[in-house]
């Protein structure tokens, strides 16, 4: 659909350059001509013309870990020290979730008859790896002298949990997000943490709310969006 329209706007419309990063194959949703369509300079998968240079994996997962995913981001950060959108869609955390990690004793899990417990045990090892990376990028990120910030955010939970989708249909359609500003952008004037109607949010808020995490000037229509937001 994105690939037969004529007109895309997008917040890379924001940016003189942008890129775009999937630790996976290129033409899965199309990605290589929506991403084009979108505005991206550049596109890197496993298979493009652009080719992501990190790509380990954790245990018997065939997915790249999003340890190597961040590197991936870190080096087009050093690639470019000039201002650009950098959009990362990683895979780690995709189904399926059986026979993934080894060592996974320590992982306890406790649900309905309905729920596959060996599927969410080894997500929640998932994302207990999806911490430590994301932490370490933050730490690698407050050493740049540019301002960065990060918008991060899930597109949705694995469908692990049976007939509980029916019953408890919001909760299980939340996902965890955060916008985090590194060291020399709160030092320049970025906001350490949003406070204000931050609790729920959704993908349409983001750009209103990195702009007001960054103390950025808007046009009229970020101003509109923010005034949604609000």
């Amino acid at each position: 659909m994105v690939g037969g329209l004529a007109n895309n706007p997008s917040v890379v419309g924001y940016f003189n350059h942008a890129t775009a990063i999937h630790p996976f194959t290129g033409t899965f949703y199309n990605r290589d001509t929506v991403y084009r369509k979108f505005g991206f300079n550049r596109f890197y998968s496993l298979d493009g013309h652009y080719q992501v240079k990190h790509k380990h994996f954790l245990g018997n997962n065939t997915y790249v870990d999003d340890q190597s995913a961040y590197e991936n981001v870190q080096d087009q950060l050093g690639r470019r020290h000039r201002g650009q959108f950098i959009n990362l869609v990683t895979m780690q955390n995709h189904l399926p979730y059986n026979g993934l990690y080894k060592n996974n004793k320590r992982f306890l899990t406790s649900a309905p008859a309905s729920v596959d417990k060996e599927g969410l045990k080894n997500f929640t090892i998932g994302i207990n790896y999806t911490d430590k990376a994301v932490a370490n990028f933050i730490k690698k990120i407050d050493q740049i002298q540019r301002p960065i910030t990060v918008v991060f955010y899930g597109d949705h939970l694995p469908g692990l949990y049976g007939d509980l989708l029916n019953r408890h249909w919001l909760q299980l359609h939340k996902t965890d997000y955060f916008i985090c500003s590194n060291r020399y952008a709160r030092q320049h004037g970025a906001q350490r943490k949003l406070t204000h109607n931050t609790a729920y949010t959704a993908p349409n808020d983001f750009l209103a709310l990195a702009a007001e995490q960054t103390n950025s000037r808007v046009n009229w229509y970020l101003a509109l969006l923010t005034e949604v937001q609000q």
